[in-house]
């Protein structure tokens, strides 16, 4: 592909997302579209969206689950950036208006209190670099006509990067093992799914190291910050959102997340 064929599908997903608009998949006019390609466009995607005034202060793992990869069928993890205008602070509703065809998957999140830069973080060295993790709740909303893509499409597309929402409950990374922590997600009040924390790569910390090495290799060079936060990837599936719904996941000792739909 051409460096103005990838700033075409860079340009149309990004409309997409301002406009709330389904679009076909990128891959029907580029069918050479892969996933290396993705992370091509998805860079030059990010510097259209940060053009326009939006900050990147985080970055979302995608696919890092069993349960999430037994859903896409897919074997491959993936990741997006989360901008300042996606966020969703706690007892604000998530509005459908601002989205297309939404759904729910709960996460942990690790923040940053010192940089990560590949190519060969390891698991050990993200904690030490993590001042907190936070139980969170993330709205993936793919602009791809019902919600079906391939590889190189959702890459392209930020990984369906909808909004989030992250706890106040900071919690110490050191505290207890963060791969044994239990949740349960609810919706409208009935249990929709429960898992564990390990369901993500044995421990989370694993996701966030290989991310960084990718992300380092994809960006030629590129680090994460202090500060920037790492939602490591749904724990269950995701689950289809509409508007009057009420969302909560419990995190044992994480806590309590929730959200209304309007």
């Amino acid at each position: 592909m051409t460096q103005e064929d990838m700033l075409w599908c860079a340009r149309t997903s990004w409309e997409a997302e301002k406009t709330h608009s389904e679009i076909p998949m990128l891959t029907k006019t580029y069918p050479q579209l892969d996933r290396l390609t993705g992370y091509q466009i998805q860079n030059l995607r990010n510097q259209i969206v940060e053009a326009e005034g939006n900050r990147v202060v985080g970055y979302k793992l995608g696919s890092t689950g069993l349960k999430k990869r037994q859903q896409m069928g897919t074997a491959a993890s993936s990741y997006g950036r989360l901008y300042d205008y996606m966020r969703v602070r706690p007892g604000e509703p998530v509005r459908m208006d601002e989205l297309i065809h939404p759904k729910v998957e709960p996460e942990i999140t690790f923040v940053l209190k010192k940089a990560l830069t590949g190519p060969y973080v390891t698991a050990d060295q993200v904690m030490h670099a993590t001042g907190y993790v936070v139980a969170s709740l993330e709205i993936i909303d793919s602009r791809y006509e019902n919600f079906k893509f391939t590889g190189g499409d959702v890459v392209s597309d930020n990984i369906s990067g909808g909004k989030y929402l992250l706890s106040d409950k900071r919690y110490d990374p050191f505290a207890s093992d963060l791969g044994l922590i239990g949740l349960e997600i609810t919706l409208n009040g009935d249990v929709c799914g429960q898992a564990a924390t390990c369901e993500i790569m044995g421990h989370p910390a694993r996701a966030v190291a290989e991310f960084a090495n990718n992300f380092w290799k994809n960006t030629g060079g590129q680090g994460l910050l202090p500060g920037q936060f790492i939602m490591t990837g749904g724990i269950t599936q995701a689950f289809s959102l509409k508007r009057g719904d009420f969302v909560q996941a419990r995190f044992g000792r994480l806590g309590p997340v929730e959200f209304h739909v309007v």
